[in-house]
């Protein structure tokens, strides 16, 4: 092997690991990224089923109001 063909050799595999690690940091990112979208929608739900739980309570005194 001639020089030139070594160092090709040594590049193409430096910037194979480079390809796989920096996937793998985008894989990472984007997990992370999906994960607090996640907690974001369920932080959403969580206070959307809060206030219909507080509306219901207040349609509930209001009846107890009336009936009583």
């Amino acid at each position: 092997m001639s020089l030139n063909n070594v160092i090709s050799s040594m590049k193409l595999k430096n910037t194979t690991k480079f390809n796989i690690k920096l996937s793998g940091s985008l894989y990472e990112i984007k997990r992370k990224l999906n994960k607090l979208n996640q907690a974001r929608k369920n932080k959403l739900q969580f206070f959307k089923n809060y206030y219909e739980i507080e509306n219901y309570y207040k349609k509930f005194l209001n009846d107890k109001k009336i009936y009583s």
